[in-house]
Formats: structure tokens, C-alpha cells, sequence
């Protein structure tokens, strides 16, 4: 995971790993709304 170019859809490749498709909506929802703020 090159965190100057991750994955578009690392939180939720992540995410899949717990096996919790609310935790993966929440995580995935979280990491976009932090990324909304990186240039």
C-alpha cells in the first residue's frame, strides 16, 4: 500500500479482511471523507 498512490479501493480490500460489510461501509466512508481534504 504506497500511501502517495493506494489502492482506490484499499479501505474496502481492507475492510473485507474483518468481514463486517457495516464496519466496511463506515471505514470506507471515513477514509473518503479524510481524503476529500489531501490535494
Amino acid at each position: 500500500m504506497d500511501p502517495v498512490r493506494p489502492h482506490p479501493d484499499w479501505p474496502l480490500v481492507v475492510a473485507d479482511g474483518l468481514g463486517n460489510r457495516h464496519d466496511r461501509i463506515l471505514f470506507a466512508a471515513i477514509v473518503r471523507l479524510l481524503f476529500q481534504n489531501v490535494p
